[in-house]
């Protein structure tokens, strides 16, 4: 049967979504019809989370559990490289382990974004989706420990998806460095071409390709905190704009994480970088100023 030989491992909210839809362009790649299947992370697991009914569903729908439902993805691919893309794989404890037994040659990708901003953008997602409950961010991260033990949605993980230098440490215990492919949200945003070209190198495609990279896939959009009144706002805009463009900026999630929170997440993550720094052999000090 087919079978994947390249992933996207993660990082959430770093821009896979992009890398996915980019790397698609190309002939030669082709990905799971399902983008992110989560087989790695899940597969024989029981997935008996608490949390609201919106993201326990989610999380069922969307995740294959069983090989056979997995190589179902690709059987119908053609291409040279066959991927897919579950940013969840890079924080998951054993999916290394399960990537390794599958194929010890898998080829992967990790694209990684400053974590602060990851973790912001990530708790975002997660209230416009109606899968947070959690309206602040900052008592959405006071809130992890006590989450965690009461088995919650692993969605929730907001700071532990960011300690990129334990993840990838555990990674290159399984796979030989030059197996797994860094790169960062930071070079997507300069030059998306480079960095595509830049993984299908790391695959084994030697000629270089123009990717169209025009259309943004991690757009920072209007997130409301409460929906019911986002509803409102919708209706009494057919009356006044002004009205409803009023009660759309009251009722919206700030775009950037705040100066305080911010000096908080740093506090936390700075020797993180600071590990991660060396452990790829790259600056990362606009990260930490």
């Amino acid at each position: 049967m087919k079978q994947p030989n390249f992933l996207i491992i993660g990082s959430p909210k770093s821009g896979t979504t992009s890398l996915y839809q980019y790397l698609s362009q190309h002939p030669e790649i082709e990905f799971s019809d399902r983008k992110e299947p989560k087989f790695f992370c899940w597969k024989d697991r029981d997935l008996d989370f608490c949390g609201n009914e919106k993201v326990l569903e989610q999380i069922k729908q969307s995740t294959i559990q069983d090989l056979n439902s997995y190589l179902m993805l690709f059987q119908k691919k053609e291409a040279r490289f066959i991927g897919e893309a579950s940013a969840d794989y890079f924080h998951t404890e054993i999916a290394p382990q399960n990537i390794r037994e599958f194929n010890p040659r898998m080829k992967l990708i990790l694209i990684l974004r400053n974590p602060i901003e990851r973790a912001y953008s990530d708790w975002r997602h997660n209230v416009k989706m109606g899968y947070e409950p959690v309206k602040s961010f900052r008592k959405a991260i006071a809130c992890i420990g006590e989450r965690r033990l009461r088995n919650g949605v692993p969605y929730f993980e907001y700071l532990e998806k960011g300690n990129y230098s334990k993840h990838l440490k555990r990674y290159y215990e399984f796979f030989d460095p030059e197996n797994i492919l860094v790169v960062t949200f930071d070079e997507l945003e300069k030059d998306a071409n480079v960095v595509c070209n830049q993984i299908i190198h790391f695959l084994g495609i030697q000629e270089s390709f123009h990717f169209n990279v025009e259309k943004v896939h991690m757009k920072n959009s209007y997130t409301p905190k409460y929906y019911v009144f986002h509803r409102w706002a919708k209706k009494l805009g057919t009356l006044s704009s002004s009205l409803e463009l009023l009660i759309k900026d009251m009722n919206a999630l700030p775009k950037k994480i705040s100066r305080k929170e911010k000096v908080i997440l740093l506090d936390y993550y700075k020797k993180e970088i600071l590990e991660l720094e060396k452990l790829i052999n790259r600056d990362l000090q606009h990260w930490i100023h």
